[in-house]
């Protein structure tokens, strides 16, 4: 279980590699890896071109270097929050001192699609979710060529930026294994695991995830594992999102067992 870390306003953390320095302004979440803060350049002088940051924090050198090698190894997609800097810091935590690490991403004002729909967005339409989602699925298809498996692709760690471009973020459980066996199914978001979910985690139950996430674009309403093939037909017409969504939230040996294949079928 991720800790929830409660550093006082104002703390400033620095990368000691390079100088810059980061003030905490106030924390706005919480991911896989740890608390995420709002912040703001400590020494008044522009960081990452002006790009506005946010700083992730947690205790866990494993996860930390796991979320900085799958986003660095994503850099450059326009379907991903941007990392702009990652580094070991030492952080107060209960009167003390311990060493953290920190992740500076970009802010993405829009929040979530889980924000988004909170904050009462109409859903969206049918070609748009199609168009939007084929874009992030490209991205997710550079990690499934790798043997990597998200396991978190939830509406809460899919953010929507400028013109509703969907952002993959927090690859806090990502992992990585042999494409045909997958990896452990030991941790996940278990509300929007599939129902027949085994001993390993495989591209095919990322796919799963995403049908979920084009649900929830289609619908304005956040959809988790609970629901049916049946219940799509109440927010989409006959046609292609209707197809894919069903396909995607089959069981695992019916469903793509991809992104690219996904991609096929949008």
């Amino acid at each position: 279980m991720i800790m929830a870390l409660a550093i006082p306003v104002g703390t400033v953390l620095t990368n000691m590699t390079t100088g810059d320095n980061y003030r905490l302004e106030a924390t706005i979440g919480q991911g896989g890896f740890g608390t995420i803060f709002a912040a703001s350049p400590a020494d008044g002088r522009p960081l990452h071109d002006g790009v506005p940051f946010c700083v992730k924090v947690g205790l866990d050198a494993d996860v930390w270097h796991g979320e900085a090698f799958y986003a660095g190894l994503l850099k450059g997609s326009t379907s991903v929050v941007r990392q702009l800097d990652a580094f070991p810091t030492f952080i107060p935590v209960r009167g003390g001192q311990r060493l953290g690490f920190a992740i500076v991403m970009e802010y993405i004002p829009g929040g979530s699609v889980a924000d988004h729909f909170g904050l009462g967005a109409e859903p969206w339409g049918e070609e748009q979710v199609l168009r939007k989602t084929k874009v992030l699925l490209r991205t997710l298809d550079l990690l499934h060529e790798r043997g990597v498996s998200h396991r978190d692709i939830t509406p809460m760690n899919v953010f929507v930026g400028n013109r509703k471009a969907l952002k993959l973020g927090d690859f806090g459980i990502a992992k990585t294994g042999l494409i045909r066996s997958g990896v452990r199914a030991d941790v996940a978001n278990w509300a929007f695991a599939p129902n027949d979910l085994q001993a390993f985690w495989r591209p095919a139950d990322d796919v799963f995830q995403v049908g979920l996430l084009m649900a929830t674009l289609a619908s304005g309403e956040l959809q988790d594992n609970t629901m049916g093939k049946v219940a799509v037909n109440r927010f989409t017409t006959k046609g292609p999102l209707r197809d894919a969504i069903k396909a995607a939230i089959s069981v695992k040996s019916q469903r793509p067992q991809s992104a690219a294949e996904l991609v096929r079928l949008l």
